[in-house]
Formats: C-alpha cells, structure tokens, sequence
C-alpha cells in the first residue's frame, strides 16, 4: 500500500519505488533471459528498458528522524526482548 511504502521510505531513510507491474518475480525472470538471449546487451540495459516505475516514495527528516529514535530504544531493549521470547518458546 501507498502508507507502507511512504513508511518504509521513512524508516530506512532511502528512497522506494513501486513498480507498474504487480508481477516482479516474472519481470525478473524476463530480464534475466532477454540479457541472456542478448535482447539487450546487458542485465542493466534490460532492467532500463523493462522496468517501469509507477510511483516513487521521499523520506522526510522530521519522519525518519522519529523512526531512527524508536530503532534506537528497540536496540537497547532487544537483549531482554530476546531472553524473555526464549523462554516463552521452552514453555511450549
């Protein structure tokens, strides 16, 4: 969705894109063989050619700066986080 897409934009402060195409796999395949049977004369000329973007996501320093901050308590509680779902999994 556009949310996620925007959100994921602001967590790992790069820009996304979407794809027109819902079918990236099988793009992925087609790029590799028109490569391969020298349709284009590379994998990268093939993927400038073939892949279509239908909609690019910006990050916003104010937004990734919130992200970066949470990333930061999550790595500090991860240790205990980590313990404690240990031991939830020995009591199953």
């Amino acid at each position: 969705s556009d949310k996620w897409l925007q959100l994921k934009s602001y967590i790992f402060g790069r820009k996304v894109v979407s794809l027109q195409t819902s079918e990236s796999a099988s793009l992925g395949g087609a790029i590799l063989a028109a490569a391969a049977t020298k349709e284009y004369a590379s994998v990268e000329d093939a993927v400038n050619a073939m892949v279509k973007i239908k909609k690019t996501y910006f990050p916003e320093k104010t937004n990734q700066n919130i992200y970066e901050n949470k990333q930061n308590v999550y790595e500090k509680i991860y240790p205990a986080i980590k313990k404690l779902n240990h031991i939830m999994k020995m009591k199953n």
